[in-house]
């Protein structure tokens, strides 16, 4: 019988480094309970940490699971701006939609007191034209969706809530922090909106009796 083989001595921490990176051409290496495990990184995108993409759209099928499964408008108000106030920060928003009796209902964010009624009809009058997200990173150069009174800048989100049908309403935020409302939180949010006009459709057709 040959020999057995001499005990491996420990690597240098180069050699560790270079077997750990080029596992792939001999051995799989176990992976440690303590270490992170990540979806592989894309070519030219590192993933560091767990895949934020992921993760948003894992909690966007947790949302829409509870707002597709609300019973009354009521209800799914709350889920609807509960759902805001955690994803994204802002400092005043609402959400507007059509009622089966031909109504609008304006949802406010807690500090809905603020608004104007005039800025409140313009917005909606624009989120029935707009066929996507708009945002506003400066609204003192930018007075598309508005401006303050005081002459200050912030951030501004217009979502359009629509179906295939037609459009349902309008998710409208404001946010004073720089990059609070940024290209990320749109992506989300423009996902979310779908979400958000499903279910408000599906809860009129509950209130209705359909």
């Amino acid at each position: 019988p040959a020999p057995a083989p001499a005990p491996a001595q420990p690597a240098a921490p180069a050699k560790q480094a270079y077997a750990r990176d080029n596992a792939s051409f001999g051995e799989p290496k176990p992976i440690e309970p303590s270490a992170p495990v990540s979806a592989p990184p894309q070519y030219g995108h590192p993933v560091q940490g767990p895949d934020q993409e992921q993760q948003q759209m894992a909690q966007l099928y947790q949302i829409s699971k509870r707002c597709m499964s609300a019973q009354t408008l009521a209800e799914l108000d709350r889920l609807l701006i509960n759902t805001l106030e955690n994803a994204v920060q802002f400092e005043r928003g609402f959400i507007t939609y059509q009622l089966p009796s031909g109504d609008w209902k304006l949802v406010m964010s807690p500090k809905g007191d603020r608004w104007e009624r005039r800025m409140v009809r313009d917005l909606l009058q624009a989120s029935l034209r707009a066929q996507g997200a708009q945002l506003v990173v400066d609204s003192r150069k930018d007075n598309r969706l508005g401006q303050r009174e005081d002459g200050g800048t912030d951030q501004r989100l217009l979502l359009p809530l629509r179906t295939q049908e037609s459009p349902v309403g309008t998710i409208f935020l404001i946010a004073n922090a720089p990059g609070a409302l940024g290209e990320q939180s749109v992506d989300f949010l423009t996902l979310f909106s779908d979400v958000a006009a499903l279910a408000i459709v599906n809860c009129a057709r509950i209130d209705r009796g359909l």
